[in-house]
């Protein structure tokens, strides 16, 4: 049977550690757009309180977690059990994107990520649950921005129709292949694949891709976002097209009168 909770108990901290694999699922507010669901490996998830949860957002061909996020902020994190106890467990929560190279992020990084400098005198490290399992990632050039989303509903289920998989260890090639990439090849990267989701949605942002692509005001961010949550892609569309029809008929006009 099914089972809410207001937070992430300890026992669920635990767990959700201890799993190899999780989905995040995310949707744009267009009915007609794109539902999307990315599956997450390595040791990218960390528990920063019991309502809050960041993981990093390794490079890849799609944006559409982080577009979804800036526009609505709306997230779903699922993980399961492919062992022998079954279970299911879900986050409800409400999003956003700390950019790399951002203020935040590297704030976020260095106190959930980055490993800890140790001294003689210094006790050892905390074991806690919401502890780092490992560094695989350290200065991994590939991340692209630190998810982090509040959470406000904690669900569980069975998972008796989940079935049974042996972990073997995580694939080497998404590390090999972007060890071999310099920060311009990224940049040049995110420029062809990252700028906007399959809908359209603003994409990634950063001056590595150019100055075309660079970060956008706040001021001009925040506008452009509140339009995108309130304006479906077709109707802004249909009004750039009304628009430039006007501007056309206004020329034609003009000339008549010359």
């Amino acid at each position: 049977m099914g089972k809410f909770y207001e937070s992430i108990g300890d026992d669920h901290a635990k767990w959700i550690l201890e799993q190899k694999l999780f989905f995040v699922a995310t949707a744009p507010l267009d009915p007609q757009g794109t539902v999307n669901a990315s599956p997450k490996g390595y040791d990218t998830l960390r528990i920063m309180g019991p309502n809050q949860v960041c993981y990093l957002d390794l490079t890849g061909s799609g944006i559409e977690t982080q577009s979804h996020l800036q526009q609505n902020g709306r997230i779903t994190f699922l993980f399961m059990s492919f062992g022998k106890g079954p279970r299911i467990l879900r986050l409800f929560g409400r999003g956003r994107v700390a950019q790399v190279d951002t203020p935040e992020y590297k704030e976020l990084y260095a106190k959930y990520f980055a490993r800890p400098a140790v001294s003689e005198t210094q006790p050892e490290e905390d074991s806690s649950i919401s502890s780092p399992a490992s560094y695989e990632l350290e200065g991994a050039s590939q991340i692209r921005s630190i998810i982090v989303a509040d959470i406000h509903k904690v669900g569980t289920s069975c998972g008796w129709a989940v079935p049974y998989y042996q972990y073997l260890g995580e694939r080497p090639t998404l590390q090999s292949f972007w060890g071999k990439m310099s920060r311009s090849q990224l940049g040049q990267y995110w420029a062809m694949e990252n700028t906007q989701s399959v809908d359209g949605l603003l994409g990634m942002r950063h001056e590595l891709m150019g100055p075309e692509w660079a970060p956008a005001p706040e001021t001009l961010r925040a506008i452009v976002y509140k339009k995108a949550t309130s304006i479906p892609i077709q109707d802004l569309v249909r009004q750039g097209a009304l628009v430039l029809a006007g501007f056309g008929a206004g020329l034609a006009v003009s000339r008549l009168f010359r």
